[in-house]
């Protein structure tokens, strides 16, 4: 990482405490204000909408390897409107810095940092795009907001069985259980899937004015997320919801209370690291060996406590439901305790909470690992 130039330190406006990120005025209103997208002689590559989200301290210059007045850098876990790309896959952005003096767009090098865009719509197995919007949106939900000073340390991790949840009538008509009992989600089949991650207490939803205006509208005319390519590639591998824009459900009810600096993009990164964690565990070895057989709460349970530490078996709630003459896994409720980031561990979270009042064992007593498909 570079060091911070000791000249001026320019920083975007919006100053928070911590090094939590700043928001950034919308680049398509500052953009449009100001006429710079009209694609003038000053543009040399293809211009982008969205942001440029800075990881490392890196040199903003005048120009591509050229001067830099005020020794500007870019600084980490701040939000830039970002303007072009020297050259399709190219080496350098553009972006804008607010109060840098002389001229406020800079140049800095692609590897300081992750362009982020609107989530649009993930692929349907076989390639093609899903109907509903989001591909064309303009604005964004999900932004980060800056301050960290509220992020939640109380969460329950949602953990679905996607073939039990697919067999129930709230789930058979939903486009991934459609797609799961027909075969096309075959790493759904045999692994954990995302169902959320749940600031606590219950009862702690739509927590931001943007979440409330979301509230009763269908998934897919939600404003879409603010969310890395990367990580929206990796979202619609551990969430088979992502067909129906279910990413965007969760976060305006239960991810606008986690209130994470990071907006959209940091709370789904912190819930893909923890599910990476689960899937790579004995737990859901023990599921995958047991499609189609009967298991017990307490080997479920037992499985917690090899994978995360004696104690964590007690952290987990069941939900199990009737189909015809047999009970079937739908998910696991995973209490955590702790600040959740890129480095967290599953097994330190759940240890740290508190055990739950109530596991709900009694429909799992005699419960199935249900198989993809209908049964």
């Amino acid at each position: 990482m570079l060091s911070r130039p000791p000249a001026q330190r320019i920083v975007p406006p919006f100053d928070t405490k911590g090094d939590g990120m700043r928001t950034i005025v919308s680049a398509v209103a500052l953009a449009a204000g100001a006429g710079l997208w009209s694609g003038g002689p000053g543009w040399a590559g293809p211009m982008l909408e969205g942001w440029f989200i800075a990881e490392d301290t890196c040199p903003a210059t005048r120009k591509i390897d050229g001067s830099n007045p005020g020794n500007v850098a870019t600084e980490p876990r701040v939000a830039y409107d970002i303007l072009e790309i020297n050259r399709d896959g190219g080496d350098f952005y553009r972006i804008r810095i607010p109060g840098a003096p002389q001229i406020e767009e800079r140049w800095v090098a692609v590897r300081c940092g992750t362009h982020v865009v609107a989530a649009g719509p993930p692929r349907r197995p076989g390639g093609g795009e899903p109907g509903g919007g989001g591909g064309g949106d303009t604005e964004l939900g999900g932004l980060p907001t800056g301050d960290d000073s509220r992020e939640s340390t109380d969460n329950l991790l949602a953990a679905s069985w996607q073939p039990g949840f697919c067999e129930t009538g709230a789930g058979r008509p939903k486009t991934e259980c459609m797609l799961l009992n027909a075969g096309q989600l075959p790493d759904a089949a045999d692994r954990f899937s995302m169902h959320g991650l749940w600031p606590q207490p219950n009862g702690n939803f739509w927590c931001t004015d943007e979440a409330l205006r979301q509230k009763g509208i269908d998934n897919e005319d939600m404003l879409p997320l603010a969310l890395s390519d990367a990580t929206r590639e990796a979202l619609a591998d551990v969430m088979p919801g992502t067909h129906s824009e279910f990413q965007r459900y969760q976060f305006y009810k239960h991810g606008s209370c986690f209130f994470a600096a990071g907006g959209a993009e940091e709370y789904f990164r912190d819930a893909i690291n923890l599910f990476d964690q689960l899937n790579a565990s004995p737990v859901a070895v023990l599921f995958r060996d047991h499609i189609g057989e009967r298991l017990s709460p307490a080997d479920v349970k037992a499985a917690f406590d090899t994978a995360f530490g004696p104690g964590a078996g007690r952290r987990v709630q069941f939900e199990c439901d009737a189909d015809g003459r047999r009970d079937i896994y739908i998910e696991l409720r995973i209490a955590l305790r702790g600040r959740i980031d890129d480095a967290a561990s599953l097994g330190d979270l759940i240890l740290a909470a508190p055990p739950a009042s109530d596991t709900a064992e009694s429909g799992c007593a005699r419960a199935v690992v249900d198989r993809a498909g209908l049964q």
